[in-house]
């Protein structure tokens, strides 16, 4: 049983009523988000081969003896943004837009740190979605 939104708010419940706000949020954000992530690394794939993860640099932690064996559709967010600002290359044909993965990122980071995120971040979130 769960008290209604509404009510925790009149009750003066904020961090219940945040909890509520960002469990909704986690529930449609995150799967979007990782859709964002994979359509970038099909694209980038596609376009560069499956070794452009690792073509440049290595992710933290990954030695160049493994590097062949790294599946590019594992790409995380944080690493790919990363790759996208140092190699400008890998957006150049416009599939993949940084922005793009920089506001996933930000969002994804903070749903982890369980902060509800404000619905203008998320509104330019979905614009960009819809543009790209």
């Amino acid at each position: 049983l769960e008290i209604n939104s509404a009510v925790l708010a009149a009750m003066g419940e904020r961090d219940a009523w945040h909890h509520r706000l960002w469990r909704g949020e986690v529930a449609w954000l995150l799967p979007l988000i990782d859709h964002v992530r994979l359509h970038a690394c099909q694209s980038l794939t596609r376009a560069h081969g499956s070794d452009w993860p690792t073509r440049w640099q290595l992710p933290e932690g990954m030695s160049p003896e493994t590097a062949h064996e790294y599946n590019p559709l594992r790409c995380e967010l944080g690493y790919l943004k990363t790759l996208l600002r140092s190699q400008p290359a890998l957006c150049r044909d416009g599939r993949v837009k940084p922005e793009l993965i920089g506001q996933a990122h930000w969002i994804r980071n903070e749903l982890a740190h369980y902060h509800p995120v404000e619905f203008a971040q998320v509104r330019e979130l979905l614009m960009m979605v819809g543009a790209g």
